[in-house]
């Protein structure tokens, strides 16, 4: 990605207020938002820490109506918002604290976390893909996909760590400036060729 199109928006410590979390990607299968509400909904007698998330993409495999029907299923009604076709994605992820990105497969680019860790927030991810090479403990954190102990686990260790998503958000961002910014990459690649020529 082209970090210089994503504004560094610091986390601010949620004192007072409810952690914002964000899931962010089309609705299809394979980005695990079930798995995500129910593991929610089974975790909410275990979390004493107030939480929001925040669902945002489009219609795809999976409509809004399936992600509304786990959202009642989950009893979690209140704590879950669903934004279709939201219009200013930046906008999102720059009031949330910290991004869940729960795929069970696919993410070859995994395109929302280098989003998200380019504004300088921390993120929860699945390790599938691409994603155990982008995500590490000085940016987030990681579990196993589609496993609700593992998932509960680093869940609760990411809501018990809002004291370091300041600092995590700066980590995140130092990452993808250094390894996943197009720009410097193109650079490198006009370098290496001037000296191949």
């Amino acid at each position: 990605i082209k970090v210089s199109e994503y504004p560094f928006s610091a986390a601010a410590l949620p004192t007072g207020r409810a952690v914002r979390i964000l899931q962010l990607g089309r609705f299809s299968p394979v980005k695990g938002h079930q798995f995500l509400i129910l593991s929610l909904g089974k975790l909410k007698a275990q979390i004493q820490s107030p939480f929001r998330l925040t669902i945002a993409g489009f219609e795809a495999e999976l409509k809004v109506g399936d992600l509304q029907k786990w959202r009642e299923e989950s009893g979690l009604w209140d704590q879950i918002e669903i934004f279709p076709n939201a219009p200013d994605i930046r906008a999102l992820i720059s009031t949330c604290d910290f991004e869940v990105v729960a795929s069970t497969g696919s993410e070859a680019t995994a395109r929302a976390a280098l989003e998200f860790m380019a504004m300088g927030k921390p993120v929860l991810a699945s390790r599938v893909g691409i994603l155990p090479e982008i995500v590490d403990e000085k940016s987030g954190w990681l579990f196993e996909p589609g496993n609700f102990e593992s998932f509960a686990l680093v869940f609760k260790q990411a809501l018990a760590s809002a004291s370091r998503y300041a600092e995590m958000g700066k980590a995140a961002r130092a990452k993808v400036e250094a390894e996943y910014d197009l720009e410097k990459l193109a650079m490198l690649g006009d370098q290496v060729a001037q000296v191949v020529q």
